[in-house]
């Protein structure tokens, strides 16, 4: 993971995570993703895989809740909640775990991403789609066909786009203006 300014706060790779500076709370059964929140203080989030998500400013020295079934997390630009990739659906929760909704897809989650204001969520689908969901409410806006394969990854650029990567070797970008 890297701030936009370049710095680099941490990664993961072999089911272990590792941070620059900071540090605190751990997962114990391997890494599945990480994440940054886009505040100050550039806190930490990793997702087991067992589903385990801590978080460096949580109390205690554990995970701060699960998620079971978990893929993909990202975290709002202000930290206040985080959105999950699952197999069948996409969740956003609140920091403590609690649920803000859940929505239902067609093919399993594995890339999510936040827009930098907070008010979208893109999440990137086993089947090659791109869902734009409103993250306030979780009503889908808009759905993106281009990849032939699965999505590894996605990232907003600026206030209107939407770059995607899939499995078929591909970078796209989506003007959502």
């Amino acid at each position: 993971v890297v701030r936009a300014d370049g710095t680099r706060v941490g990664f993961h790779y072999d089911g272990h995570r590792s941070r620059w500076r900071g540090g605190g709370a751990v997962v114990e059964d391997g890494v599945r993703a990480i994440d940054v929140t886009r505040t100050a203080s550039d806190e930490l989030v990793t997702l087991g895989v067992d589903g385990a998500v801590a978080l460096d400013r949580a109390p205690g020295p554990g995970p701060a809740f699960t998620v079971p079934g978990a893929i993909n997390v990202a975290s709002a630009p202000d930290g206040a909640w985080l959105a999950f990739g699952l197999r069948d659906r996409v969740e956003v929760r609140d920091r403590d775990g609690g649920r803000r909704w859940t929505a239902p897809t067609a093919t399993a989650v594995l890339a999510v991403a936040i827009s930098a204001d907070g008010r979208w969520l893109a999440t990137g689908g086993s089947d090659g789609t791109v869902a734009i969901w409103a993250a306030a409410t979780g009503a889908l806006a808009a759905t993106v066909r281009g990849h032939r394969g699965r999505i590894e990854g996605l990232v907003f650029a600026g206030a209107d786009g939407l770059w995607s990567v899939g499995w078929d070797g591909t970078a796209q970008r989506s003007d959502l203006a």
